[in-house]
């Protein structure tokens, strides 16, 4: 997901519009891979597999409709973008997947599905705008007894980064916490941590930067106004920097347990 976007510039109709256009036609909204949701997913036994499985932050839907492929669970994807949802249910029913599905319009702070009802929460590049910690303890009701929890966010992954790298994410995650001290926070929210591994770099530029650079190509020809030249500038910059500091920071991926 571009971090500084709908913090700073989803705040106008027209720039809601911008940014639906942009990020709603990507295949993902944010970093990620087919190997690693197929990873994570292999970490969770068969048969929570053929439950319930609620994703939240669904975006429109590339995690979605792997989980729908690899597993016969129903799915119940949520995510507080009526476009994106409208988006992800097209192509669910495009792939004979309409009896498996269910689209919820809704934000993640407040959930409104029945305790103990799901297997498995998927959480793929969202759980930022709550945090991990708040993500786990807040969405644990919903989890049936030793539920699986299955979320990436972003972390530091290499100790003592450049000043300018840290202020950044400062600036745009200023809760954003070491791949360690999610583990740790897994532990210390009532979860037994199952696997834990980081995405490669492939998930960030063939899956995401790539896409996003082009289709801020296109738009930039078509849109005019300083706030979209602002928007474009900021996407760059989160690219640029990506390319000369990846190496401190990435995507964790977590599964976790519910603990007994």
């Amino acid at each position: 997901m571009f971090w500084v976007n709908f913090v700073i510039y989803a705040n106008t109709t027209a720039m809601d519009k911008l940014i639906n256009s942009i990020f709603g036609s990507l295949p993902r909204q944010g970093p990620g891979e087919r190997n690693a949701t197929l990873k994570a997913l292999e970490a969770i036994p068969t048969d929570l597999k053929e439950g319930t499985i609620l994703d939240i932050g669904a975006g429109t839907g590339a995690q979605t409709m792997l989980l729908l492929e690899n597993t016969n669970a129903n799915v119940i994807a949520l995510d507080s973008n009526k476009e994106f949802i409208q988006t992800l249910l097209t192509k669910a029913r495009n792939e004979g997947f309409d009896s498996r599905i269910r689209g919820i319009e809704e934000s993640m702070h407040s959930i409104h599905l029945p305790t103990a009802s799901i297997d498995i929460i998927w959480c793929e590049g969202a759980i930022y705008h709550i945090t991990p910690e708040q993500g786990l303890m807040k969405w644990k009701r919903l989890l049936k007894p030793q539920g699986y929890f299955a979320f990436t966010d972003l972390c530091w992954v290499r100790p003592n980064p450049p000043k300018r790298i840290l202020n950044y994410w400062k600036s745009n995650y200023p809760k954003m916490k070491s791949f360690d001290d999610i583990e740790m926070i897994v532990d210390r929210c009532g979860y037994d941590l199952i696997t834990s591994f980081t995405l490669s770099q492939s998930a960030w530029t063939e899956n995401y930067y790539d896409h996003l650079e082009q289709k801020v190509k296109a738009v930039e020809e078509e849109v005019e106004g300083v706030s979209a030249s602002e928007l474009f500038e900021a996407i760059r910059e989160e690219m640029q920097l990506f390319e000369e500091y990846r190496e401190y920071y990435n995507y964790g991926f977590f599964v976790a347990k519910l603990r007994s």
